[in-house]
């Protein structure tokens, strides 16, 4: 479920970078597509913009840095869940039925009359080498 809801807020991430290079386009389209790609651009046109009224800048910025704020602590969460759950996963002891082939010795004996070979790994007439 918290894979979804991250993707959903990815979706929203890019409605709203999308919103942030729209107002940035206003300005100077070449800066609106490097915006678009990168980061840095991004902060810089948003960081000279942000009295302009013209651009308006301000909610789609601090939009999406919110929104990039709680990407990265779903991230983090994510990240965190999927190792805690590896490390469960490795630290849980195996099940362990006794002796090897126990409940086979019990099924040909009860079925055939007969005790498992484990070499063989069948039912078989002869007495078991423990029996000897």
């Amino acid at each position: 479920m918290l894979i979804v809801i991250y993707l959903l807020l990815m979706l929203l991430s890019l409605v709203l970078w999308i919103w942030l290079t729209r107002r940035i386009w206003r300005v100077s389209p070449a800066a609106a597509g490097a915006s678009f790609f990168l980061l840095l651009p991004a902060i810089y046109w948003s960081w000279k913009l942000w009295n302009d009224p013209a651009a308006r800048i301000r909610i789609p910025a601090i939009a999406n840095l919110v929104i990039t704020v709680i990407l990265l602590a779903m991230s983090y969460r994510i990240g965190d869940t999927a190792v805690q759950d590896f490390l469960q996963r490795a630290a849980a002891p195996q099940a362990q039925s006794g002796p090897p082939h126990t409940d086979m010795n019990v099924w040909c004996r009860e079925k055939y009359g007969t005790y498992f070979d484990s070499s063989r790994s069948a039912c078989t007439d002869q007495t078991p080498p423990s029996a000897k």
